[in-house]
């Protein structure tokens, strides 16, 4: 995909006799999603299984866990003609409906992935930071599942417009599947976009780091038991904690 005067045109910009050229897609994204392919399908498939086929009764944190797995599952479903594509030189002969349909599964999914692990966080914080308060053990498994519900409803909703800015072009005789928007509908996308950024993004990503602020910060307090042995395991939960965050 280039970056020259026919597409600064459609956006409105003067001519220019700059040149954007994106063959480093070609090296790097192929490698990066195969990994990404060859690792997540079959961990999601096992974490999924694992799950179903448990004997015990699904807490709050398995059922956002499950969840995410299947989000993520999901989203390696969609790499493999992401893979093809860019291995090809940015190259799209699968038509216009599966470019519309792999970008709008490859975004719902990552930003489902990421509300999902938002979720985690929320539980994990309550449970260390609020272990007695009856308010939020109201409802166990019934409320994560419509929390998830409610999670997969909002990345639909916030994601579904990818699908109507995704489309096929033709750019330098061959037909590419635009990754966010066409040149001509850019000054459209932008504002989505950055939308999508921050709600989809950062505020989840603020959310998260909160909870894992929080909880390294209670496992850090000095007024649980003062034995070393008890001292040593707060110390590592609160690394965990920031590991994980």
């Amino acid at each position: 995909m280039e970056w020259d005067n026919g597409t600064g045109q459609a956006l409105g910009l003067p001519p220019t006799t700059c040149v954007y050229r994106e063959n480093f897609k070609q090296l790097l994204l192929p490698p990066v999603y195969s990994a990404v392919l060859a690792a997540g399908l079959p961990l999601n498939i096992c974490v999924i299984t694992q799950i179903c086929t448990s004997r015990r009764a699904l807490t709050r944190t398995a059922v956002y866990t499950l969840n995410l797995a299947l989000a993520d599952l999901l989203y390696a479903c969609s790499l493999p003609l992401l893979i093809y594509n860019y291995a090809q030189g940015d190259h799209w002969p699968f038509g216009d409906f599966a470019c519309r349909l792999v970008r709008f599964l490859f975004y719902a999914n990552l930003h489902g992935s990421i509300l999902f692990l938002t979720c985690i966080s929320f539980q994990r914080y309550l449970g260390i930071c609020h272990p007695l308060a009856p308010w939020h053990k109201r409802g166990g498994r019934r409320a994560a599942w419509l929390v998830c519900v409610a999670v997969w409803l909002a990345v639909t909703t916030q994601c579904l417009p990818t699908a109507i800015f995704a489309a096929t072009g033709i750019q330098r005789n061959r037909t590419v599947c635009y990754d966010l928007s066409p040149p001509a509908l850019a000054t459209h996308y932008m504002p989505y976009g950055m939308a999508l950024t921050v709600i989809g993004f950062l505020l989840p990503f603020a959310a998260l780091l909160a909870c894992y602020c929080l909880l390294a910060r209670r496992l850090c307090r000095q007024d649980g038991p003062a034995e070393p042995v008890a001292q040593e395991r707060r110390g590592k939960a609160a690394r965990m904690a920031v590991v994980v965050a």
